[in-house]
């Protein structure tokens, strides 16, 4: 373990683990204080950044190097909640599928978006549009419930006891995840359509 002096106290912390909440010094926990996670983020930067160390050894050079990348990883996938939620995934043996099947939650929306998408490649009129911007806001809408359910699997996770079963959890989670991405897809395609009608 290593141990780094800050402002704050020290960060116990192992820059070559595998964990990205090892990595920075953080409990394991998914709901993260953004504060915290920066402060520990910006100290173990500084720690092993390569530009203080160009006059160390070769080999030294190196492990800073690997050190840093492993920080910059930690942050940027624990920073975002997406993100923290798959890595989270695969640290518990399973990966988000990457098939383009329709959660069945969303198949109604998805349809209805995709034959108003049609209708308003083929006349881009104002009407199309105005349905289209509604569409993009119930999707929107959607996207705004799904973050929200993930805040929730999140929480339960850290709530919960060394004895429990994980498995209904892990479900939940690939389930909320694959239809936020699912619904991110949808949004992207509503925003590409409508900026290709007015270009």
């Amino acid at each position: 373990m290593d141990v780094t002096e800050t402002a704050l106290g020290e960060i116990v912390h192992n820059a070559d683990s595998r964990d990205h909440f090892d990595v920075l010094g953080l409990p394991r926990r998914l709901q993260i204080n953004q504060a915290d996670l920066a402060k520990h983020y910006y100290a173990l930067s500084r720690l092993y950044h390569p530009d203080f160390h160009q006059a160390s050894a070769p080999s030294e050079r190196v492990a800073f190097l690997r050190r840093s990348a492993a920080v910059n990883d930690a942050y940027k996938t624990l920073k975002d909640p997406i993100a923290r939620g798959r890595w989270w995934l695969e640290a518990n043996g399973r990966r988000l599928s990457q098939n383009n099947q329709v959660p069945p939650d969303l198949i109604e929306l998805v349809f209805e978006v995709q034959d108003a998408l049609s209708e308003f490649a083929e006349r881009g009129d104002q009407e199309r549009s105005e349905q289209i911007a509604r569409h993009r806001e119930a999707v929107q809408r959607e996207l705004s419930q799904r973050n929200a359910e993930l805040a929730e699997n999140f929480a339960r996770w850290d709530e919960r006891s060394d004895g429990d079963d994980e498995t209904e959890l892990l479900d939940e989670l690939q389930r909320v995840l694959a239809s936020i991405s699912y619904t991110r897809n949808l949004l992207r395609d509503i925003d590409a359509a409508r900026e290709n009608v007015h270009s």
